[in-house]
């Protein structure tokens, strides 16, 4: 069945909704044996070499195999425009073994064996957090007390054109997010806003968890693609504040 991977990261955790009416998850017989001269074609696609359908009420698909010894794949299509697949990750399927009614599913990618196969995707979606950089060293210290900054201004451009997007500010965990039938695939860059005035300057740009290898800096500028079947980065960005130090 098909789940809604919210966070991402290729597990199924609580919460997260399966996804009904999902365009299309296949099936494929790659060997059958049921010691009759049955055509499994026939038996199973009506002539065709491959059975596809959408997921049903509660984001499960199913087929009706003959008994016997088969031999199976079965993958998903790619899904509409910003989505992509999680789990398992890259667009692999699995490997499906039917002996004597016991199905045994395996990854394609010498993964572990699963008693159903599940299929994660994630709407990609644009992320950026923003962080004080307290010692100004341009890496993220959580663990040294570096926490968010909330209520910074941060601005999406999309395409060469640099066309805006929106500008959003910085909830209290730092976060801004964009997401839904505007990220298409095409290339993007963020601008945070300036506060010179006010001693804070920029330290850091930093690109987390992506799949692209096309990304670019600037000072206060990240520059990054989007791919329907990539994971888009999320971009971090550090600000320090000057300060005077006077020791008597």
């Amino acid at each position: 069945y098909k789940f809604n991977d919210l966070d991402g990261d290729g597990v199924r955790d609580e919460g997260e909704p399966t996804i009904p009416d999902w365009e299309e998850i296949c099936l494929e017989a790659d060997y059958f044996d049921d010691g009759s001269d049955e055509d499994l074609w026939d038996y199973l696609y009506d002539g065709e070499s491959e059975a596809c359908k959408a997921t049903g009420e509660g984001g499960y698909a199913s087929w009706d195999v003959p008994a016997g010894y088969g031999e199976y794949s079965l993958w998903e299509e790619i899904g509409p425009s910003g989505w992509f697949q999680t789990f398992p990750y890259g667009e692999e399927g699995y490997y499906v073994e039917v002996d004597d009614g016991d199905v045994y599913y395996e990854e394609n990618d010498d993964g572990e064996s699963l008693d159903v196969a599940l299929f994660g995707n994630v709407q990609n979606s644009i992320r950026a957090f923003k962080f004080h950089d307290v010692d100004a060293d341009g890496e993220y210290d959580s663990e040294d007390g570096e926490g968010p900054l909330e209520g910074w201004e941060i601005c999406l451009y999309k395409g060469e054109a640099g066309e805006l997007v929106s500008c959003e500010l910085t909830d209290a965990t730092g976060l801004v997010e964009w997401t839904g039938e505007g990220i298409t695939d095409d290339t993007y860059h963020l601008d945070e806003e300036e506060r010179a005035e006010e001693g804070w300057f920029h330290s850091a740009v930093i690109f987390e968890a992506g799949d692209d290898d096309w990304t670019d800096t600037d000072e206060g500028v990240a520059y990054f693609a989007v791919h329907s079947d990539a994971r888009t980065p999320v971009v971090l960005f550090g600000n320090a504040q000057n300060a005077l130090h006077i020791l008597k």
